[in-house]
């Protein structure tokens, strides 16, 4: 992102927008621009009211040092609608000081569109303050203050200011909602859908701050599965995560409306349980029990360790709870251990439905769905063909008000409207009839050049009423900043604007008042566009940051299985065509479980974190890392044989067997795959690789009798 808009990091929304102080600052300095520009137009132009300009000079000033001295109102307040109803107003006041040759001052209206996009927060009030600005701008005119041409000036004005404000209604619709499936990426465990850890901090927070104020009983209630690690071992993690999934499912149904469910990591969750006591919370443990064991697809039930804590008894703090309820939880894994399957009869199940044999999970042969690709950009805005279309309406609706103004007002065209209309007309077709072109193409930069090329036209065509057609000009900034790859070739589309508009005041192709329209033009597309780069590099950043967490691992920091998937997509094809071959290394650690039980999952997440590290170093920079979860992972090495595959392998083995946690020494499991010699495709090297991880495990763990065969 651009130092431009420091204010617009994370999340995009309307009140982001609207709170911003750059966005604030361009419109409380148009106000102070417009205020100093009219006070030296007010001794230079002849045939204006001193006086009315003096007073338009006094007005403008002072809405520009009261806004200045204020901070940004939130959106859909009192004072957002009293600062947007400015925005209207003082241009038709200036149509009123302008009187009786105000065309050229039309223009300045236009900013009400992108302010109401972003300052109402429903439809209809964006709709409602257009309305009454539609309404407001013609006042002048049905008072008799001003000439036909500010008239039609105001006519040619009004559908640009509405479709303007469409467009960006559109695109702001589209980046918060965009910001919400970040915020649901940063808030929601992928797997089970459930809120996780930094939901968790976040909801027990506001939890927290609601029961002591009403001084109502808190509960915070932690589980743990019983002999997940050895079920994951000898399943695999795609029936682990199957489990997982139904936990989830079976927690979620067990909860009241109002519970919040979250799953901390591996096979840990927690429940917060609003206006809930000890007594009661007991209560719901035990028929949480009863539910786990009720999951009958995977042996003999599920059991869980169950801790709770409550609010304000064992604790006020978010910390304090949490650490009182995993202290019972361990206290009662611990109690429960004469009711909880042995390892090796637990082991012993799991074997006998191996060799019945169970049917393994396939792995999905295509990648995750991965909505985020979706992400608003300029590129797709651009190319989006409902706003292309709507390009090609304008320019025949154009088209038909210079045929009218022809028929109506003849005086105040020349000779050159009728081409200009023609060309108007051929060029909305062609738009009509073809599809929007990519950003950055050579079409896409005509497309630009367009919105301020036939603007100059329609200025010399219409004169002496060439101020008449300065509403045609407003797209100039908007497309602009759409379309330009990098803020250079904004620029460049920016500065040809204003010295193509700029040439025809010493050329004499228009008029006095065409000439003030123009200046008012160019300062008003070069602050817009100003606004709209910063919005749409916020919205793009927004749209890499959420593409970047769908594809990595929050805890970790490497890849997440959709990484893996798009990964392998993408090199297999690549060393197809090089003939080079390509191992995937699948990796299982050994000693994460006791950790997770002993010394609790944060201890658990910083061995991951340790692991994940040391991967990164022993498989070298070529390589993708990437979590399956759990304490799976998985490494793609390119270019690499089995051979060369084996050296990458011992180093990882070694760097992971140099761990020791608490006494706790953690080994790995590891098993490969070779492309082309073990598949050809992505499901077949993953099985391969996750069946020679399963054979390494057999062999190097100290399995009792029933497994050893």
């Amino acid at each position: 992102m651009s130092i431009a808009a420091p204010s617009l990091r994370g999340r995009v929304s309307r009140r982001d927008v609207a709170l911003s102080p750059h966005v604030w600052f361009a419109v409380w300095g148009s106000f102070a621009l417009f205020a100093v520009s009219t006070l030296v137009i007010a001794f230079v132009l002849p045939g204006i009211s001193q006086t009315r300009m003096l007073v338009l000079t006094g007005v403008l000033g002072g809405i520009a040092l009261v806004l200045g001295r204020l901070r940004a109102p939130e959106p859909g307040t009192p004072a957002t609608h009293a600062v947007l109803s400015l925005v209207y107003l003082a241009p038709a006041f200036t149509l009123w000081a302008f009187a009786p040759h105000a065309a050229g001052v039309v223009v300045a209206a236009v900013f009400v569109a992108p302010l109401a996009s972003v300052w109402l927060v429903r439809r209809r009030q964006v709709v409602a303050h257009l309305t009454a600005a539609s309404v407001v701008l013609f006042v002048p005119s049905i008072l008799g203050e001003v000439d036909r041409a500010t008239l039609y000036a105001c006519i040619a004005l009004v559908p640009a200011i509405w479709v303007l404000a469409a467009c960006c209604v559109l695109v702001m619709e589209s980046a918060e909602t965009q910001g919400r499936t970040l915020e649901q990426m940063v808030g929601v465990d992928p797997l089970t859908g459930l809120g996780n850890r930094r939901s968790l901090d976040d909801q027990l927070t506001n939890e927290l701050t609601r029961h002591s104020a009403s001084h109502r009983p808190l509960t915070v209630l932690t589980l743990d599965l019983n002999g997940f690690g050895r079920f994951n071992e000898m399943l695999g993690h795609a029936t682990g995560d199957e489990l997982l999934e139904t936990v989830a499912r079976t927690l979620t149904a067990g909860a009241r409306r109002h519970d919040i469910v979250i799953r901390l990591g591996g096979d840990e969750f927690c429940l917060l349980l609003p206006n809930t006591g000890a007594e009661e919370a007991a209560g719901r443990i035990q028929r949480l029990r009863e539910r786990l064991a009720q999951i009958s697809e995977y042996g003999s039930g599920v059991t869980a360790g169950f801790g709770a804590a409550t609010h304000p008894v064992d604790g006020t703090s978010a910390t304090d709870l949490l650490r009182a309820a995993h202290a019972r939880l361990q206290e009662d894994k611990r109690t429960l251990i004469h009711r909880m399957p042995s390892p090796v009869s637990l082991a012993a199940e799991l074997a006998s439905r191996v060799e019945a044999p169970v049917e393994r999970p396939r792995v999905s042969a295509s990648p995750p769905e991965n909505p985020f690709d979706d992400r608003v950009t300029r590129a797709d805005l651009s190319e989006n063909r409902a706003v292309w279309r709507l390009v090609g309406a304008l320019f025949l609706l154009y088209a038909g008000l210079g045929v009218l103004l022809r028929a109506v007002s003849p005086e105040l065209t020349g000779p050159l409207l009728p081409p200009t209309v023609g060309l108007s007309v051929m060029l909305g077709l062609a738009i009509l009839l073809s599809r929007p072109p990519a950003a950055g193409t050579l079409r896409s930069e005509l497309a630009t050049a367009i919105t301020y090329v036939i603007p100059a036209l329609a200025f010399v065509a219409c004169q002496p009423g060439g101020s008449i057609a300065i509403g045609t000009a407003v797209f100039v900034g908007g497309v602009a900043s759409l379309r330009s790859t990098s803020r250079v070739g904004l620029g460049i589309h920016l500065l040809l604007a204003q010295l193509l508009f700029f040439s025809l005041i010493p050329l004499g192709l228009v008029d006095a008042i065409t000439s003030v329209g123009i200046l008012v033009l160019i300062v008003t597309f070069w602050v817009l566009s100003a606004c709209y780069a910063l919005v749409f590099e916020a919205i793009e950043e927004q749209g890499e940051e959420l593409l970047e967490l769908s594809r990595r691992d929050p805890l970790t920091g490497v890849g997440n299985r959709r990484l893996l998937h798009e990964q392998l997509g993408r090199e297999i094809p690549a060393h197809a065509a090089t003939n080079r071959p390509m191992t995937i290394v699948a990796l299982d650690l050994d000693g994460w479980g006791e950790v997770n039980d002993r010394l609790g999952h944060r201890a658990g997440d910083d061995l991951l974190i340790t692991v994940a590290s040391r991967l990164r170093a022993a498989a070298g920079p070529a390589a993708t890392i990437t979590r399956q979860g759990g304490d799976q992972f998985a490494v793609i090495l390119p270019n690499t044989s089995s051979v060369e595959a084996k050296r990458t392998i011992a180093a990882m083995r070694l760097a992971i067997e140099g761990i020791e946690i608490a006494g706790v020494a953690v080994t790995a499991g590891i098993g490969a795959a070779t492309y082309p010699f073990d598949g050809t495709d992505t499901v077949t090297l993953l099985e391969r690789a996750d069946e020679g991880l399963l054979f390494d495990k057999f062999q190097v763990l100290d399995l009792p009798a029933p497994l050893r065969a």
